[in-house]
């Protein structure tokens, strides 16, 4: 049975969406250390990044697998441009929020003059459209942009590739350059966790997106054969995924936290693989529970936190350099906990602002864009008519 004739309907993942929760709250608190000058929480909680990566890799999967129309070589640049788009539009809005609430503190913290009247501003501009691991400048405005950027260029060399044969990436391609990736990574002097280094064309971030996106296409592969496996309609089956997925997330989160070297990274991106493939089929008992819109919201939470929470850290140190008690705090375990606590809470409420202002203003043009849409068909009718 192909791929294609098992998906039946694409459902939102609601248990996708909460891990993805999970891992934006890990980051957050792996990123404490740009505040913090010695305490440094969950170092290897940058290896989240990659569950996100295998994420999008298994829904750019079940996209492609679930599109009726054949491959078009004359307009897959088309169709690559606009699947893209629709990614960044949403995220744009997010990030432009980023942005201006990031500048806001460096206006406190350094002054006008040192914020907007330097060289580096300019550079700006290609932070806004997700260049940084091209090697173009970067203000650094928001330093995790990393990630974005490398999504959105892994997603432009790996959607035409898909595309043109989804059975054959998903069997060959994707497997084999997974495994060549990460297998390079390993040999590599530096962690996986170290984006920036600079690989021939562009930096280091791209190829562990491109190698996620990878593994998530496989996971997909496997989520579907698990869908029609021998054991499906079992009860103590869906009882069994449920343990071995969640044990699939919660072991590699707990290494992520005692972890000392980079001895067992490849160990925790192979776990997010399996937990990916239980999750994605949605096989386990647990699955529809999460099927909610609290868990959805949760989803859409995570990529505002990612994004949000940087621009905290400018206002924190601004706090921390103005206030004598935040500074002192700062060195102690018990102060340190404290402002890793307000640092997160203060991520997640500030990304619920994010969403609550750009949300609507989405809604709004995406509904204008419609209207307009169906205006010019409208119009277009009338003229063919007319012709007639």
């Amino acid at each position: 049975m192909g791929i294609s004739k098992a998906v039946a309907k694409r459902v939102r993942n609601g248990e996708i969406d909460f891990w993805k929760f999970i891992c934006s709250i890990i980051i957050v608190v792996h990123h404490s250390y740009k505040i913090l000058d010695e305490a440094h929480y969950y170092y290897w909680g940058a290896l989240c990044v990659d569950f996100f990566f295998i994420v999008t890799g298994f829904l750019l999967a079940s996209s492609i697998f679930y599109k009726n129309q054949p491959y078009d070589r004359e307009t897959i640049g088309q169709e690559t441009s606009a699947f893209i788009f629709k990614k960044y539009k949403t995220i744009g809005y997010y990030f432009l929020f980023a942005i201006v609430f990031s500048l806001s503190g460096r206006v406190f913290r350094y002054g006008l003059e040192k914020t907007f009247l330097t060289p580096k501003i300019f550079h700006t501009i290609f932070d806004f459209f997700m260049l940084n691991q091209t090697g173009l400048p970067s203000n650094n405005i928001i330093n995790a942009n990393w990630y974005l950027s490398a999504m959105f260029i892994g997603l432009f060399i790996i959607y035409p590739i898909f595309r043109k044969n989804k059975n054959t990436f998903v069997h060959i391609i994707a497997p084999l350059a997974a495994v060549l990736i990460y297998g390079c990574f390993t040999q590599a002097d530096k962690a996986i966790i170290y984006p920036k280094i600079w690989y021939m064309l562009v930096k280091r971030g791209v190829f562990r997106a491109i190698a996620g996106f990878c593994a998530g296409a496989v996971a997909y592969r496997f989520a579907q054969l698990l869908k029609n496996c021998i054991f499906a309609k079992s009860k103590y089956f869906g009882t069994f995924l449920s343990f071995v997925g969640l044990a699939a997330m919660i072991v590699p989160i707990i290494f992520m936290y005692v972890m000392k070297t980079r001895t067992l990274e490849m160990f925790v991106i192979f776990c997010f693989f399996i937990a990916m493939i239980i999750i994605g089929s949605q096989m386990s008992s647990i699955s529809k529970r999460f099927n909610r819109p609290l868990f959805q919201y949760l989803g859409k939470l995570s990529t505002a936190i990612y994004l949000c929470h940087l621009p905290i850290i400018q206002w924190v140190n601004f706090f921390a350099e103005k206030i004598t008690f935040f500074a002192n705090i700062k060195n102690h375990e018990q102060g340190s906990i404290l402002i890793t606590i307000v640092f997160v809470v203060s991520s997640i409420l500030l990304a619920m602002l994010c969403i609550a202002v750009c949300d609507p203003i989405i809604a709004k043009l995406e509904a204008k864009i419609a209207e307009k849409k169906k205006n010019l068909a409208e119009t277009e009718v009338v003229n063919n008519s007319k012709e007639i």
